[in-house]
């Protein structure tokens, strides 16, 4: 209750009205109480805090304050995780240094995170796939299952593995996969909707792109009403694909560069 009752002390303007519900003390007679509250712990109290440069600068304003008062809570340690450029820019957007400098102060020892190494990203990716269609018994042969192996691979290395840096994008993709999988295994083909799943997930714009203009990669039988047969392309095959490689030219050229790569990338694996 204390220790909500500092917290609420410096939240924003909205939320004034419950600390009016609460008894005020002085700053200094908070924290001196506080401190000795905690020191009668029989443990040290850790605080992890995750993400931190995803806050609102108003809720890191909060977090700030609180921080202050930390060094005088001596069994008290937080650990908090955040891009440092991305909160120096929350901090000071005309002036990253400054930012940078600012943070400094309420974050004395700071240790920089290495990038996960690509063999484990590609270890762990691969190994949680063969699990998923192995759960599912998406082969019917190992020749199947080597097939779709040796196109995951050439994928990966040439395609996913400079888009999919962290394991929350790696259990994201393979989540959804999952999801479609379990649904549809008896419908499509598996690496048509691995790949699909790629694009929906790291390209949403063009998975929505693909979706309203079927027609450029997709011939539908007679009597499909969706992706239906236009005016437009009921004319002989050289001038359809020029008018359908014109509009995919205007599309693309519409992302920027790391974008493009990646669609490119899938899209010519369709």
């Amino acid at each position: 209750r204390k220790y909500g009752r500092i917290v609420l002390g410096v939240v924003p303007k909205s939320w004034e009205f419950l600390a009016h519900l609460l008894p005020s003390d002085s700053q200094s007679g908070q924290i001196e109480e506080l401190t000795r509250l905690f020191s009668r712990l029989p443990v040290r109290v850790v605080f992890l805090l995750d993400e931190i440069d995803r806050m609102h600068k108003e809720e890191l304003s909060v977090l700030l304050k609180i921080l202050r008062g930390a060094p005088e809570l001596t069994n008290v340690s937080y650990i908090c995780a955040f891009s440092k450029d991305a909160l120096a820019r929350l901090i000071s957007p005309d002036d990253l240094q400054f930012g940078s400098r600012y943070l400094d102060k309420f974050f004395p020892v700071q240790l920089p995170l290495p990038r996960i190494d690509a063999d484990l990203r590609e270890r762990l990716f691969s190994g949680r796939l063969s699990d998923m269609l192995e759960s599912e018994k998406a082969f019917s042969s190992e020749g199947a299952k080597k097939k779709f192996e040796d196109a995951r691979n050439s994928l990966w290395y040439g395609v996913l593995k400079d888009r999919l840096t962290n394991f929350r994008a790696l259990g994201q993709l393979l989540r959804g996969l999952n999801n479609s999988l379990h649904a549809l295994k008896q419908e499509v083909n598996f690496f048509d909707l691995f790949v699909i799943e790629c694009i929906r997930m790291l390209l949403p714009r063009t998975y929505e792109f693909i979706y309203k203009n079927g027609r450029y990669f997709h011939e539908p039988p007679a009597g499909i009403e969706r992706w239906n047969r236009t005016q437009d392309f009921g004319i002989e095959d050289g001038a359809r694909k020029k008018a359908i490689s014109a509009a995919l030219d205007d599309y693309i050229e519409e992302l920027n560069r790391e974008d493009r790569e990646l669609a490119l990338g899938l899209l010519d694996r369709i």
